[in-house]
């Protein structure tokens, strides 16, 4: 009998091909919390300019009365104009309202009075209670002699009703609108003086032309 064909049959194999590179899987990195930074909103926004500008500590201690009324500056506003065109010279609405205020200083038991530059950070003296006002113009360009007893503010060069500082007693005048103005007073004084001394101040605004001769 023949023999059985026991012969195997070839199996063709599938050739296997390398898979190709896969791109690397983009790590997103794991968000980093961000630093926050507590703001006191009820912080005090003019406190906060004053101590901006001129360099004084935020959190500062505030002391003795506040008071502030309204007071009519159309004359002196008038009077200003006047002055800066016969003058040729601006005539700062701060130097009025400071002639004013040492006009009845005395009323508090003190004496000196400068203006407080809030864009340099420095006091200019206004010269003496008797000087000329052209001799007062010229002092301003002077820094006020030691630690003046009450520093005389325009808010309004900031767009401001008021300006006041924690460590100093001031006085602070505000933008004009419509002729009138908030004239405020803060520090370390007594109450009922202080009233009569910034009613004093807001009268002699009002009647301007004493605060020239």
């Amino acid at each position: 009998m023949a023999s059985a064909d026991t012969t195997t049959p070839e199996v063709s194999t599938p050739a296997v091909s390398e898979p190709a590179d896969m791109p690397a899987a983009e790590v997103t990195p794991e968000p980093q919390a961000e630093e926050v930074v507590a703001v006191d909103t009820a912080a005090n926004s003019t406190e906060a300019v004053a101590a901006a500008q001129v360099g004084r500590p935020e959190k500062a201690v505030w002391f003795g009365v506040y008071l502030r009324r309204d007071a009519d500056l159309s004359s002196a506003s008038d009077l200003r104009e006047q002055l800066n065109a016969a003058l040729g010279q601006d005539v700062p609405l701060s130097l009025l309202v400071a002639r004013a205020a040492q006009q009845h200083v005395g009323l508090l038991g003190l004496n000196t009075v400068a203006i407080q530059d809030a864009y340099a950070h420095r006091a200019r003296s206004v010269g003496e209670r008797t000087a000329s006002l052209r001799d007062a113009l010229s002092a301003i360009d002077t820094d006020a002699d030691g630690q003046p007893d009450m520093l005389v503010v325009n808010a309004g060069t900031l767009d401001l009703d008021e300006v006041h500082y924690p460590d100093t007693l001031s006085l602070s005048v505000g933008r004009v609108v419509d002729g009138r103005a908030a004239l405020s007073l803060n520090g370390d004084v007594e109450t009922t003086k202080a009233a009569e001394f910034l009613a004093a101040v807001a009268q002699s605004l009002e009647a301007p032309v004493a605060l020239i001769i």
